[in-house]
């Protein structure tokens, strides 16, 4: 995966330093606090527990929801690859994986390659939302119109994948489960499982076919992914340009 997330990165920068900046407004304290016992100690989680003692709400406190929208988004984008990857390297000897069960993870990883998609464009709406109403709106009154061109391109592709991937996978069908009436193969199910008084299908075995295109299918939402990201990216880069940093 290729794509750059410059315009995420530049909003989180920004927004940490504009909440350290409260901080060194309101709340030198806390800061004094932290310092000294991350100096003292050399451990950020002594010196977190240290100064979390001291109150930070007022002029703080507004900042809290933004950050872990950040953090969430970009938790979302570090699912969603760590995902791709795994479908990358399934099958392959060098991962502990129990015979004939790679094609069960070839189509478990696409699932969850279409769950973290679907739930990374939901954190991104719902980062811009926060952002513009927290950092737009008090200094731009068009600040309704602002939301809706940033959030266009990003509800424009969610919708899309829920139609055309979510959905099916949710509420029935999908990958693998279509593809037996698609491929004319439940004729032959059918007889052979008459035939062999079999009548249970083997999951595996059923999905053991997928092993075989499981770059086929990483290649292809590969560049899903980079569509998706790029698409997240160049909205927040427009959020940027509509939010007045240096006046915040």
């Amino acid at each position: 995966m290729e794509a750059k997330i410059h315009g995420l990165k530049l909003f989180r920068n920004s927004l940490y330093k504009v909440a350290a900046k409260s901080l060194q407004e309101k709340h030198p304290q806390y800061i004094e606090t932290l310092i000294r016992t991350l100096g003292d100690t050399g451990n950020p989680f002594q010196a977190l527990d240290a100064a979390k003692t001291i109150p930070t709400d007022v002029g703080f406190a507004k900042w809290r929801p933004l950050l872990t929208a950040t953090l969430d988004t970009e938790l979302a984008i570090n699912q969603l690859k760590v995902t791709l990857e795994l479908l990358r390297l399934t099958p392959s000897k060098g991962l502990l994986i129990p015979e004939g069960t790679e094609g069960t993870l070839v189509f478990y990883y696409i699932h969850t390659w279409v769950f973290w998609t679907d739930a990374l464009l939901e954190r991104a709406r719902k980062l811009i939302k926060k952002a513009v109403r927290a950092l737009v709106r008090p200094n731009n009154t068009n600040w309704q119109s602002i939301e809706d061109e940033v959030s266009k391109p990003i509800n424009e592709l969610s919708k899309e994948l829920r139609e055309k991937m979510r959905n099916p996978l949710a509420h029935g069908g999908g990958a693998g489960v279509s593809a037996p009436a698609e491929k004319r193969l439940w004729e032959g199910l059918t007889i052979i499982a008459v035939v062999t008084n079999q009548y249970e299908l083997s999951i595996n075995q059923m999905l053991g076919s997928m092993a075989k295109y499981h770059i086929k299918w990483y290649e292809s939402l590969d560049k899903k992914s980079v569509l998706v990201l790029d698409k997240i990216d160049r909205a927040i880069g427009k959020l940027n340009e509509h939010t007045l940093w240096d006046k915040i």
